[in-house]
């Protein structure tokens, strides 16, 4: 899991590890359902959304305030979705064991598509 926490406007008192729970078990139903495009779906708590972005591999998730439009944060998510997918699922495909350390250099991507879709100042 690469997460990143901006420390303001999180959801109080949930903490990654639940985060992480709630992502598992996600991709553990979406994997039994098949399905093979993008999907996208929200779990609403208080005044945020924990907005999520799925396929059969991957799952994009982004707490957001639930003012924000739909439209702008199915595009973030798609953004970060494909181009993680892009840059990532052809090397996993290649090996049995994968060191998550690989994926350190998304991190910066992650954010600069975050910031292109204006969800974090520049």
């Amino acid at each position: 899991m690469l997460e990143h926490d901006f420390g303001q406007n999180s959801i109080e008192g949930i903490n990654s590890n639940i985060i992480g729970g709630l992502t598992t078990s996600m991709i553990s139903f979406f994997t039994s359902m098949s399905v093979d495009s993008g999907k996208m779906d929200a779990i609403h708590m208080g005044d945020s959304k924990l907005n999520y972005f799925y396929d059969d591999h991957v799952i994009v998730c982004l707490e957001t305030d639930k003012n924000v439009k739909e439209k702008s944060v199915r595009s973030v998510l798609q953004s970060i979705h494909n181009t993680f997918v892009n840059k990532f699922f052809g090397p996993i495909l290649k090996t049995d064991l994968v060191d998550v350390q690989f994926f350190g250099s998304f991190r910066a991507k992650m954010l600069e598509i975050l910031k292109n879709g204006k969800f974090i100042p520049k």
